[in-house]
């Protein structure tokens, strides 16, 4: 009966503020898996992976298929209460998804999460502390604010060392270009600045995905949010994807054989990601939860460094690695500070 009682508390969102400290570490491992999974989805938009003829959004519109079949799925062990709002989170998820990949294929898999990690924390962040609508409040603020600060430095730190990679390899390319052509590398430059901007926008509509669920009744939120999500992802996606094609002068086309696979597995992983995310909401609140997965870039980062070789400046992996405990001793003061 003690265990029973015990994990009642330490499982139930809802559990009152006395077994709050109970409740942490659930919420950091849930926001850390989340972080974990959400930077592995991107390696499935690299060429080496999806291949070099699969327009990135074909790929996105499997990406979100697979978001929809694992939404859907939750139909099987939640009950859905039926809400617009969760309609709204499935299309700026869509919304940000398309902004991420696109992003990570014109900078890479380590530049593009580095970016949108730093403003999808800095709106997450402004959201919880003057519009959560439930109200809650950290109960140590300096810890808090001490928390987010080292979360911050870490972001910054890894989005340094992303850029400095970037421009040292970009230069050799460059030097190698007007060797062999004697051409211009205006378009590369523009291709660079239009990735950074997109990623801006990845990271903007991403800090809001989760935001319509805390407006949501109390008993449309939680995984039960997540078939909502799926609706919108369903709705949105073709839209979106084919006017992108279209703007960009694309062929329509699903490509079945060479982008659903590595789409549909995205997807997958994307939207467990999101079941994380939500849970772990529910455990620390969306002021101090957000923040903590954006840990993802270090994972991206991981991904781009040890499987394709990215970050080769010496220098640059030093400040990454340099960066990393920044993003742990952050993530942990603000997971405490609950």
């Amino acid at each position: 009966m003690i265990n029973m009682v015990a994990c009642t508390l330490l499982l139930n969102p809802e559990t009152p503020r006395a077994a709050v400290q109970m409740r942490t570490l659930p919420g950091l491992l849930l926001a850390l898996v989340a972080a974990l999974l959400n930077g592995t989805t991107s390696i499935f938009s690299r060429d080496e992976v999806k291949g070099p003829d699969v327009d990135i959004f074909v790929f996105h519109f499997w990406a979100c298929m697979g978001v929809a079949l694992t939404g859907l799925l939750f139909l099987l062990v939640t009950p859905v209460v039926w809400t617009p709002l969760g309609v709204a989170s499935g299309v700026l998820n869509v919304l940000s998804s398309a902004c991420a990949f696109w992003a990570a294929s014109l900078v890479g898999v380590s530049v593009a999460p580095a970016i949108w990690s730093g403003v999808t924390a800095l709106v997450s962040s402004l959201f919880g502390v003057l519009l959560d609508p439930i109200g809650r409040r950290v109960s140590d603020l300096p810890a808090a604010l001490a928390g987010l600060a080292l979360l911050m430095a870490g972001i910054a730190g890894i989005a340094y060392a992303c850029e400095r990679s970037y421009q040292a390899e970009r230069e050799r390319q460059e030097s190698r270009l007007l060797e062999d052509t004697g051409g211009s590398v205006s378009e590369t430059r523009r291709e660079h600045k239009s990735g950074l901007l997109i990623a801006a926008l990845a990271g903007f509509f991403g800090g809001l995905v989760l935001v319509p669920m805390e407006y949501a009744p109390r008993e449309a939120r939680g995984l039960c949010f997540l078939p909502l999500m799926a609706v919108g992802a369903i709705v949105a996606a073709p839209v979106v994807d084919m006017m992108a094609l279209f703007a960009r002068g694309k062929p329509l086309g699903l490509n079945l054989r060479e982008a659903a696979p590595p789409g549909i597995a995205a997807g997958i992983c994307w939207n467990i990601a999101n079941a994380a995310s939500i849970l772990a909401i529910q455990y620390l609140g969306y002021t101090l939860a957000y923040p903590i997965m954006q840990s993802r870039m270090f994972v991206s980062g991981l991904w781009g460094i040890l499987v394709f070789h990215e970050m080769k400046d010496p220098n640059a992996r030093r400040i990454y690695w340099l960066s990393g405990p920044f993003l742990l001793l952050g993530a942990t003061l603000l997971a405490f500070a609950s």
